[in-house]
């Protein structure tokens, strides 16, 4: 269902304009009138206020990771008699967001949520805690208090038991205090572990994105798991150049991101990256970002932090990274976790009693034994496995629509480059596999590509040249005007014609050259396998014994490609030595929860 709007109101629709013919498209605009908003309109703000220094200070636990209701969320733990207390801002349009979970069955359970105005009598809303064991989430229209200054107190009523906080956000319409037009905006979108075959799931706020943008309908990733991969999103070079290869590796100090580019080129920077230990600072992915936020965050509230990023940076011209993790498969007991999927779900539609567990191993750990070998695969589990993560596609996909909305309400959406990819794709059991994101099957390596470029400009268009994550850099630092020539990737914006794409780490993992997909055999340092993927797209039927001539055609290519970045990776290393990143044993433990190995 789609997230209704705080703003109801038409916008005047903006005329399809022509691309300029000389120049580049935000150079082109950043001087256009923004006929969707005036300076006079209100604009909408968003304000976690579960992120909000003085709530902290006030009372109840820090925040952590809590598993309620077969799903595990960032929340904050509340005792009986708790009360926490923030400073809020109320206008015309004001309301409120609570949610949460417990796991006591004591019907008495309350929140009290009053607000006090410094003028005005205050309003009080007694709140049910919601059913035992079960996340819950309400709206509260604050319309009955004067515009102006206010305290928002919650206190806990809970005879037994504990209260886990997960959302407390206030969304408001307020007066528009920019000045000038807006900016246009470049907004590089990666959903973790998202397979292209995205048809198979209801997915309403995807469709709609696709049906405004460029479709790449042969987009890959640069790498098969999320650190190289994503070290090539924002560097624009393959894995064996950048370096960011193993858990304690990471970009190359020598080699500069796009943010890094852009923000010397007069762009604000910022990004909300999920913490999932690979895209930390600590590895140079923060490298240019003015802003850089690594959390665990629901989707919501990066969503939240996201939007109040670009109202605050409305007339400047920006880059923005959001990357979310919420598809990826989880590490507590189901594999797959989302508002919809329960054990209880699991036992209803296939019969299986507390699925996600067996012999001590639990979500990723069991998927990640099943690929080893060490435990079979139950009835029916890639059914249960394609519903579970179904569940967590059509999830990130309602949650987007509140992005795009806001985008819309801000007046920025026109004008707005939006890249929506991913860093890999997902195994479920189609080979008697799960997870598995160090093999080279395309249900791994094949990632959605969408461009929704600016003013509506090549809407429905369908390109099916190979393209992959190494071409996503330069086509943003193309489109922001600036030069892109020592990348090897290719602006997707100009790009007319076919070439061979080099994926994975070092030396040659796969090579693709449609429709021919070379492929370094899972654990083999020899063993290759050759598929024509325009009649074999599920990768079935091995030609390598059967096609010497395209196999040493296709090895040729990858000997080039391999020493041009060899060649490359030289001269960075006489610039400068790079260390490794040491991680903790309990981040070690975390990662293998996760099905990581190293």
């Amino acid at each position: 269902m789609k997230r209704s709007s705080i703003i109801a109101r038409r916008r005047r629709r903006r005329p399809r304009r022509r691309p300029p013919r000389h120049g580049h498209w935000l150079l082109a605009t950043i001087t256009l009138v923004c006929l969707a908003c005036s300076p006079a309109e209100r604009l909408p703000s968003w304000h976690d206020l579960l992120f909000d220094p003085a709530l902290a200070a006030s009372g109840g636990e820090e925040m952590s990771e809590i598993y309620c209701a077969d799903e595990t969320r960032w929340a904050r733990t509340l005792e009986d008699q708790t009360t926490l207390t923030v400073p809020i801002e109320i206008t015309a349009e004001t309301r409120l967001t609570v949610g949460g979970c417990r796991r006591s069955g004591d019907p008495d359970a309350v929140l009290n949520i009053e607000v006090i105005p410094t003028k005005g009598d205050p309003v009080t809303h007694n709140l049910g805690a919601g059913q035992p064991h079960a996340w819950w989430q309400r709206t509260i229209e604050l319309t009955d208090l004067r515009p102006g200054a206010a305290e928002l107190r919650l206190t806990t009523n809970l005879p037994s038991g504990k209260f886990f906080l997960r959302e407390l956000a206030i969304e408001s319409l307020g007066r528009d205090e920019t000045e000038g037009d807006p900016a246009p905006k470049i907004l590089l979108i990666s959903i973790d572990t998202l397979r292209a075959d995205l048809d198979r799931w209801n997915t309403p706020t995807f469709d709609q994105l696709a049906s405004e943008s460029t479709t790449y309908s042969n987009s890959w990733a640069a790498a098969h798991w999320t650190k190289p991969s994503h070290a090539t999103l924002l560097t624009g070079t393959r894995p064996s150049v950048h370096g960011a290869l193993t858990w304690e590796t990471g970009i190359h100090p020598e080699i500069p991101t796009i943010a890094e580019h852009l923000a010397a080129a007069g762009f604000v920077t910022g990004g909300s990256v999920f913490d999932c230990l690979h895209l930390e600072p600590r590895f140079g992915f923060g490298r240019g970002f003015a802003s850089y936020t690594v959390s665990r965050r629901t989707p919501e509230q990066q969503i939240r932090a996201t939007l109040e990023w670009m109202r605050e940076h409305r007339t400047q011209k920006g880059f923005y990274f959001f990357h979310n993790y919420d598809v990826h498969s989880d590490f507590v007991h189901l594999p797959y976790e989302s508002p919809e999927a329960s054990r209880e779900w699991v036992k209803q539609e296939f019969e299986i009693d507390g699925y996600g567990c067996r012999d001590n191993l639990c979500a990723s750990g069991r998927l990640a034994a099943i690929g080893r070998g060490d435990q079979p695969p139950l009835d029916r589990e890639n059914e249960v496995l394609e519903q579970l993560y179904g569940f967590g596609v059509s999830h990130i996909d309602q949650q987007l629509d509140m992005l795009f909305t806001g985008l819309r309400e801000l007046g920025l959406w026109d004008e707005t480059l939006i890249i929506f990819t991913s860093d890999h794709g997902e195994t479920l059991l189609e080979r008697g596999h799960a997870t598995m994101h160090e093999a080279h099957w395309d249900e791994i390596l094949r990632v959605p590509l969408w461009i929704k470029w600016p003013r509506g400009e090549r809407a429905g268009e369908v390109v099916d040249l190979p393209v992959s994550g190494i071409d996503i850099a330069p086509t943003i630092l193309h489109a922001a005007g600036l030069s892109s020539e020592e990348l090897p990737g290719a602006d997707l914006a100009t790009l007319r014609r076919p070439r061979p794409l080099l994926l994975g780490g070092a030396g040659l993992r796969s090579l693709v050259e449609f429709p021919y997909k070379l492929t370094r055999s899972h654990g083999e340092t020899d063993s290759f396998v050759l598929f024509d993927l325009g009649i074999d797209p599920t990768e079935r039927n091995d030609l390598y014994g059967q096609n010497a001539d395209i196999v040493e055609q296709l090895m040729a290519t990858a000997r080039i490609l391999i020493d041009q970045d060899t060649r490359r990776t030289a001269e960075l290393d006489r610039l400068a030595n790079q260390g490794d990143v040491e991680l903790s044993d309990e981040e070690r433990k975390r990662l293998e929860a996760l099905g990581y190995t190293e």
